[in-house]
């Protein structure tokens, strides 16, 4: 599958809607070969395996709430990738936007 990286949040949205203590977001998939997927993350983790070279190993596991077809093993392949950029791509832009809110509030308060 071929995708910008900086386009890749134009390829899934977050469910808005209601969520039990515990649960996780459900994500569809709004372009690509897998459109109209739904899923959500069971658990992720991330560690950095080189510092030196940013080296990080992404490790999830996923639940396929709504798929619409069934997936061979060279798309399976292709679905976890995706799922893993994604994740890289939550978890990067959400740190972004903690980041920029601390900023704004130590300006805001100096």
């Amino acid at each position: 599958m071929v995708y910008e990286k900086e386009e890749l949040g134009d390829y899934f949205v977050i469910i808005e809607k209601q969520y039990g203590e515990g649960d996780t977001a459900e994500i569809e998939i709004k372009r690509g070969p897998f459109q109209g997927f739904i899923f959500q993350y069971l658990q992720v983790k991330i560690n950095v395996e080189d510092e030196d070279n940013e080296e990080v190993r992404v490790q999830f596991e996923y639940h396929i709430i709504e798929q619409s077809f069934i997936l061979s093993t060279q798309q399976k392949v292709e679905f976890e990738t995706l799922l893993g950029d994604i994740i890289v791509f939550i978890v990067i832009n959400k740190t972004v936007e903690e980041d920029t809110e601390t900023n704004n509030s130590r300006t805001n308060n100096t």
